[in-house]
C-alpha cells in the first residue's frame, strides 16, 4: 500500500508543487492513520522515513522537502514528550492537517499580492502550468479586472492546454500556441508571470524552456515576475544531484537504435536583475531571496531513513 501510494506521488508528472505538496500531506495522514503501530518510538521512525521517502519521490520541488522536513522535525520532536502511541499518531496528524490550512491560505495570499501588478487590459505570456500563476491569474479575475493570456502547450505532458481550460472557466481570454511559437508573442506581452518548483540563492528552477522565455523578456525590458510560495526556496547546497530524465516514450515510442530521445522537465535560470518574486510575503526582490534561501535547510541524507 505505501509503495503503491508514494509511487503515485513519483509518478505525477501533470499536477503543480502546490497540489503535489498538499498530496504528500494527505498520503502522511491517510498511511498514519491506516496503521497500527506497537510504539510511537516505531511510529515517529517509520513516520520519518515515509517523510523522506516522499521528498525523494519528487526531488526538484523543493516546497515538499520543506514540507517533509518540517514533519520530521516535528516528529522528532515529539519523543522528548513521551507520549502514548495513540496521542503520538493524532498529534502528527493535527499537525499535517493544520500545515495543508496554512500553504493553502499561503497561496491565496500570495493570489492577493500577484493582482496588484495585473492593469487592466494588458497581456500576460506564461509557461507550463502553475498552481502559483494560476492564483494570481483567477484572484485578479474575481476582482473584475480585464486582462488575456498567452500560453503554450507545455510538451510532452501538454499541462499547458490544462491550464489553459483552467484559466477558461474563469471566462479568462487565452491564445494558445505551441511551445516553439511562444517567443514570437514576447514582445506583445506587458507582464511574463511563471511558476516556480525551487528557488536557490543563485538560480530559479521551472518547465525546461522558462530561461529562453525569461531572456528574450528582459531583453526586450518586459517585466518578469516568478510568482511562489516561500516554501520553495531552498538552498542550492541541497539542490537534487541527480539526473532530470523522465520515460522517453513520452515523446517517441522507438525500437530504432539510431533514436535516443532525451526527456527533461526541468531547466535552472540564474538569477538576475529585471526579476522579481510574487510571494505571500509580497513583491520579493533578488536580495530579499537570497537571504531567505541562505536560512534554510533540508532533510538529512541519514542512510537508514533514505529509501533507495
Amino acid at each position: 500500500m505505501k509503495n503503491r501510494i508514494v509511487a503515485g506521488i513519483r509518478n505525477d508528472n501533470l499536477s503543480g508543487a502546490f497540489q503535489l505538496t498538499g498530496n504528500t500531506m494527505h498520503v502522511l495522514v491517510t498511511l498514519l492513520n491506516e496503521r497500527q503501530y506497537k510504539s510511537s518510538k516505531i511510529l515517529i521512525k517509520e513516520f520519518q522515513r515515509t517523510c523522506t521517502r516522499l521528498a525523494d519521490a519528487q526531488p526538484f520541488m523543493a516546497s515538499i522537502r520543506n514540507g517533509m522536513l518540517s514533519a520530521a522535525d516535528f516528529a522528532e520532536n515529539l519523543k522528548k514528550d513521551k507520549l502514548s502511541t495513540e496521542a503520538a499518531q493524532s498529534t502528527i496528524v493535527r499537525y499535517l492537517k493544520k500545515q495543508t490550512k496554512y500553504s493553502k491560505s499561503a497561496v491565496e495570499r500570495l493570489g492577493d499580492v500577484g493582482r496588484e501588478i495585473i492593469d487592466p487590459n494588458i497581456r500576460i505570456l506564461t509557461y507550463s502550468s502553475s498552481g502559483s500563476v494560476a492564483q494570481v491569474l483567477i484572484s485578479a479575475r474575481k476582482k473584475g479586472i480585464p486582462f488575456s493570456v498567452i500560453l503554450s502547450e507545455a510538451r510532452p505532458m501538454n499541462e499547458g492546454i490544462l491550464f489553459a481550460k483552467q484559466l477558461s472557466k474563469y471566462s479568462i481570454p487565452v491564445s494558445l500556441v505551441i511551445d516553439i511559437h511562444l517567443s514570437h508573442y514576447i514582445p506583445s506581452a506587458h507582464r511574463v508571470i511563471i511558476g516556480a518548483d525551487w528557488i536557490s540563492e543563485t538560480q530559479f528552477t521551472n518547465k525546461v524552456g522558462t530561461g529562453l522565455i525569461v531572456d528574450l523578456a528582459l531583453t526586450q525590458n518586459i517585466p518578469v515576475y516568478v510568482a511562489s510560495t516561500t516554501d520553495k526556496i531552498l538552498a542550492q547546497s541541497f539542490y537534487p544531484r541527480e539526473t532530470d530524465s523522465h520515460p522517453p516514450e513520452e515523446i517517441l515510442r522507438t525500437r530504432s537504435k539510431y533514436i535516443l530521445v532525451k526527456n527533461r522537465y526541468f531547466e535552472s535560470v540564474p538569477l538576475r536583475n529585471g526579476i522579481r518574486f510574487i510571494t505571500e510575503k509580497g513583491i520579493l526582490e533578488q536580495e530579499e531571496i537570497i537571504k531567505l534561501a541562505k536560512t534554510t535547510h533540508s532533510l538529512p541524507e541519514d542512510d537508514n531513513l533514505k529509501h533507495k
